[in-house]
């Protein structure tokens, strides 16, 4: 996501002015954002993946000239990563 001028943008979704992007705060005290689109990524190809959202979210972050650079970035990006492990060895399978 993008936060530029007080708003709050999907950089993977897109552009669609009827979604709105609210930050939130669920029953255990953590802060979401509402809205935002989620990827599954798999095992097998798991780099590849996040290193294709990644180029994808840095092509639509907000960018304008300045006197110092072509292009700068105008906005603050906030990239979240939801990790859910399990466990494969069972100490008990073998008792």
């Amino acid at each position: 996501m993008e936060i530029y001028n007080e708003t709050i943008r999907d950089l993977l979704s897109p552009s669609d002015p009827s979604v709105k992007y609210s930050i939130r705060t669920d029953k255990q005290g953590k802060n979401y954002v509402e809205n935002l689109r989620r990827f599954p990524i798999s095992l097998s190809e798991g780099v590849d993946q996040v290193e294709l959202i990644m180029e994808t979210a840095a092509c639509n972050r907000s960018v304008e000239k300045t006197d110092m650079n072509a292009e700068s970035s105008r906005s603050h990006s906030i990239f979240t990563l939801h990790l859910h492990g399990r466990r494969t060895d069972d100490d008990d399978a073998a008792d």
